[in-house]
Protein backbone atom coordinates (compact mmCIF):
# COMPACT_ATOMS: atom_id res chain seq x y z
CA UNK A 1 0.00 0.00 0.00
CA UNK A 2 2.71 2.47 0.95
CA UNK A 3 4.99 3.57 -2.11
CA UNK A 4 8.58 2.16 -2.69
CA UNK A 5 11.28 4.77 -0.86
CA UNK A 6 14.19 3.93 -2.99
CA UNK A 7 15.15 3.22 -6.57
CA UNK A 8 16.96 -0.08 -4.74
CA UNK A 9 13.63 -1.53 -3.22
CA UNK A 10 12.40 -3.25 -6.26
CA UNK A 11 15.64 -4.83 -7.51
CA UNK A 12 16.63 -6.10 -4.37
CA UNK A 13 12.91 -7.82 -4.31
CA UNK A 14 12.74 -9.49 -7.72
CA UNK A 15 16.72 -10.94 -6.60
CA UNK A 16 14.74 -11.91 -3.37
CA UNK A 17 12.02 -14.04 -5.29
CA UNK A 18 14.59 -15.22 -8.13
CA UNK A 19 17.15 -16.37 -5.11
CA UNK A 20 14.30 -18.16 -3.82
CA UNK A 21 13.63 -20.14 -7.41
CA UNK A 22 10.73 -18.17 -8.72
CA UNK A 23 9.96 -15.67 -11.36
CA UNK A 24 8.35 -12.35 -10.74
CA UNK A 25 5.53 -11.12 -12.23
CA UNK A 26 5.64 -6.91 -11.54
CA UNK A 27 2.29 -5.30 -11.95
CA UNK A 28 2.36 -2.14 -14.01
CA UNK A 29 1.70 0.18 -11.46
CA UNK A 30 4.24 -1.67 -8.64
CA UNK A 31 6.74 1.87 -8.78
CA UNK A 32 3.37 4.25 -8.68
CA UNK A 33 2.96 6.94 -6.20
CA UNK A 34 0.18 9.05 -5.33
CA UNK A 35 0.84 11.29 -1.99
CA UNK A 36 1.50 8.16 0.72
CA UNK A 37 0.11 5.49 -1.41
CA UNK A 38 1.95 3.18 -3.85
CA UNK A 39 -0.66 4.87 -6.43
CA UNK A 40 -4.50 5.51 -6.43
CA UNK A 41 -6.94 3.05 -4.81
CA UNK A 42 -7.49 1.83 -8.38
CA UNK A 43 -4.10 1.28 -9.84
CA UNK A 44 -3.51 -1.03 -7.25
CA UNK A 45 -6.68 -2.50 -7.31
CA UNK A 46 -6.06 -3.31 -10.75
CA UNK A 47 -2.58 -5.10 -9.82
CA UNK A 48 -3.95 -7.39 -7.57
CA UNK A 49 -7.03 -8.98 -9.26
CA UNK A 50 -4.88 -8.96 -12.53
CA UNK A 51 -2.58 -10.71 -10.50
CA UNK A 52 -5.68 -13.62 -8.59
CA UNK A 53 -7.13 -14.05 -12.17
CA UNK A 54 -3.95 -14.86 -14.01
CA UNK A 55 -3.67 -18.88 -13.87
CA UNK A 56 -0.17 -18.00 -14.43
CA UNK A 57 0.47 -16.70 -11.01
CA UNK A 58 1.05 -19.49 -8.54
CA UNK A 59 1.45 -16.46 -5.28
CA UNK A 60 1.32 -13.04 -4.55
CA UNK A 61 4.16 -10.73 -3.53
CA UNK A 62 3.39 -7.48 -1.90
CA UNK A 63 6.15 -5.10 -1.74
CA UNK A 64 4.89 -2.73 0.72
CA UNK A 65 2.32 -2.84 3.79
CA UNK A 66 0.12 -0.50 5.41
CA UNK A 67 -3.17 1.43 5.60
CA UNK A 68 -3.91 1.65 1.95
CA UNK A 69 -3.95 -2.00 1.68
CA UNK A 70 -7.44 -2.52 3.68
CA UNK A 71 -8.58 0.20 1.23
CA UNK A 72 -8.88 -2.51 -1.52
CA UNK A 73 -10.67 -4.79 0.44
CA UNK A 74 -14.23 -4.49 -0.91
CA UNK A 75 -13.41 -4.26 -4.36
CA UNK A 76 -11.06 -7.62 -4.37
CA UNK A 77 -12.50 -10.22 -6.96
CA UNK A 78 -12.57 -12.92 -4.21
CA UNK A 79 -14.17 -15.52 -6.60
CA UNK A 80 -10.90 -15.78 -8.19
CA UNK A 81 -9.07 -17.23 -5.14
CA UNK A 82 -11.90 -20.20 -5.80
Amino acid sequence: AGPLTSADDLPRALATVRALGWEPVVGPHADARTAYFAGDDAARLADLNAALRDDTIDAIWCLRGGYGAMRLLPNVDWSALG
